[in-house]
């Protein structure tokens, strides 16, 4: 009818279980919208037609916070695995590297054999960066070289 006629059309059946089920079309609440106002003014509506458009009304809102609390639930779990990822990683690349790098420890606090340590492993990368660098500026220590290539490195220099 209301496709044929363009009317605005609200139905509301009873189950024999006393269920409301509705239609409307272009929906309940454009409808009952309109007409309830006028229909309560006149005392024209009964009181169980007043409950089962409050029961609709009151279900739909429950499906509604229902959507709403899952996705909720959802989007909490999804974090909280997304930050037991992240912690993950945090710890592989920890356990990969063996830790900090070397030259991110803090140099606080070490004894004088750690010192002499990280004092030999800088000057063994500082020599194979010279010599890289002036191997790449064709022999000459002023040169065009603007970088290291990624992977170039020896891994003993943790820089891989």
């Amino acid at each position: 009818m209301s496709t044929l006629t363009g009317a605005h059309v609200c139905l509301v059946i009873f189950s024999e279980a006393g269920k409301p089920y509705s239609f409307g079309s272009p929906s309940i609440e454009s409808v009952d919208g309109r007409v309830l106002p006028e229909l309560q003014n006149q005392n024209q509506i009964s009181d169980d037609a007043r409950a089962a458009l409050e029961a609709n009304r009151q279900a739909r809102v429950d499906g509604i916070l229902r959507i709403h609390n899952d996705l909720e639930s959802k989007l909490k779990e999804d974090r909280d695995r997304a930050k037991e990822l992240r912690k993950r990683e945090r710890a592989r690349t920890s356990k990969d590297q063996g830790g900090p790098c070397w030259w991110e420890k803090p140099m606080e606090g070490l004894e004088l054999a750690e010192l002499k340590q990280m004092h030999s492993s800088f000057e063994r990368l500082q020599n194979y960066l010279s010599s890289y660098l002036t191997a790449s500026a064709g022999g000459s220590s002023s040169g065009g070289a603007t970088g290291i290539p990624p992977g170039t490195l020896p891994a003993r220099f943790g820089l891989e």
